[in-house]
């Protein structure tokens, strides 16, 4: 049993990960985040069980640096997690570009 969480918490760890490189998938989307979570609560209680302590203090970290993306919009008091920073320095260079053009 502990195999198989442990390989659904890689599973939810790496998927997201996979949609960064593969597909675009913004690193401050929900899609991104939740799975992130949940996939490092769960390595991070096996690591505490197994006292794999350097294992815990990643996940935990992991955790919480997740949780801390997951909350900064209630933190805010509004918007969504749908636009991670990678994104946001996008549309800031396609608008300084655009500024930069139109004034030449």
């Amino acid at each position: 049993m502990s195999t198989l969480l442990q390989r659904v918490g890689a599973v939810l760890v790496l998927f997201p990960f996979a949609g960064t490189q593969l597909w675009s998938l913004g690193t401050g989307s929900a899609l991104y985040l939740w799975p992130n979570l949940l996939g490092s609560s769960v390595l991070a209680v096996l690591a505490v069980m197994a006292a794999q302590w350097g294992f815990v203090l990643l996940e935990s970290f992991w955790v919480l640096a997740t949780a801390w993306s997951l909350a900064r919009p209630l933190r805010r008091g509004s918007g969504s997690t749908s636009m991670g920073s990678n994104e946001r320095e996008l549309r800031l260079s396609d608008q300084e570009t655009t500024t930069t053009g139109s004034a030449a």
